[in-house]
């Protein structure tokens, strides 16, 4: 993407929530998903990322990382169960949670729940 390294310093805060909005078609989750490889890829990251998305949009397989922990990088449950499960979410610790989209009320709020306990949470909104 060529961003400037203040950009990308402030695109991977260590706690808190980061939300791509803007239309249907805009390329929100291309851009989240670029940014959630640039952080994977980065030998110092040492992250732990858990994904919730249905459908399931991009799969970071291929991604090597010399500093890995032994934690792939997951392609979860949908974020509905998301909701539902993020207590266990947060026992799993991971570095960076994604969830694909908020939606509703329910998923801001648990979006909103892991990213007080200290955790970054990546989400896309629609723009209203």
């Amino acid at each position: 993407m060529n961003l400037p390294q203040p950009v990308l310093d402030a695109l991977a805060p260590e706690q808190g929530v980061v939300y791509v909005t803007g239309a249907t078609g805009s390329g929100k989750s291309t851009l989240l998903s670029a940014i959630i490889r640039h952080i994977a890829e980065d030998p110092n990251s040492n992250r732990k990322i858990l994904t919730y998305e249905a459908p399931i949009e991009f799969v970071y397989d291929s991604v090597e990382k010399a500093t890995s922990t032994g934690q792939p990088i997951r392609n979860s449950t949908p974020f509905t169960q998301f909701c539902s499960r993020r207590t266990q979410c947060l026992r799993r610790k991971p570095r960076l949670i994604l969830v694909g989209e908020t939606r509703d009320p329910e998923t801001v709020s648990a979006v909103m729940e892991a990213a007080m306990t200290g955790h970054p949470v990546y989400t896309t909104s629609l723009k209203v």
